[in-house]
């Protein structure tokens, strides 16, 4: 069974692009009621990363690190916002081969890491509607997943 199979993918987070991290820890922290369970940097991706675990779903505030960051460029593009919407999915290289046969765009090959240690790779936007759409391969995500999300 190929992980396109399975009925559905499970939200991992929701990611949001802001221009200042520590102003948005103050202000994500007053609206959801709790601390970021961590506070990361990713050099891959030239992102400081703070997360928010929020009942099934984590959420991600973004801040790029320089000129050159994907978040810094998606700011000063489009603003502070939503920047992606992220599934997890138990077999990511065959979920990728999956959609590439279907003619989606596919953004990195599954052999990047993201902030939480883990493999991931993105949609382009332009084949789901502007939404970007990252996929990670959590280990253990099915029955992991199960327990926390009871």
């Amino acid at each position: 069974m190929t992980d396109r199979d399975r009925p559905g993918r499970d939200l991992d987070h929701v990611a949001i692009a802001v221009d200042d991290l520590e102003r948005a820890i103050k202000r994500y922290t007053g609206l959801l009621g709790t601390e970021p369970e961590r506070i990361t940097t990713n050099s891959d991706f030239d992102v400081r990363v703070a997360i928010f675990r929020t009942g099934q779903v984590k959420i991600e505030l973004l801040e790029g690190m320089g000129p050159e960051s994907a978040v810094t460029r998606f700011i000063e593009k489009n603003g502070p916002g939503l920047h992606h919407l992220c599934f997890s999915v138990e077999n990511l290289k065959g979920t990728l081969a999956d959609l590439s046969r279907d003619g989606i765009e596919i953004i990195g090959g599954g052999d990047d890491i993201g902030a939480e240690g883990y493999p991931v790779a993105f949609i382009h936007p332009k084949g789901t509607g502007g939404v970007l759409i990252e996929f990670i391969e959590e280990p253990d995500h099915s029955a992991q997943g199960k327990e926390n999300r009871s």
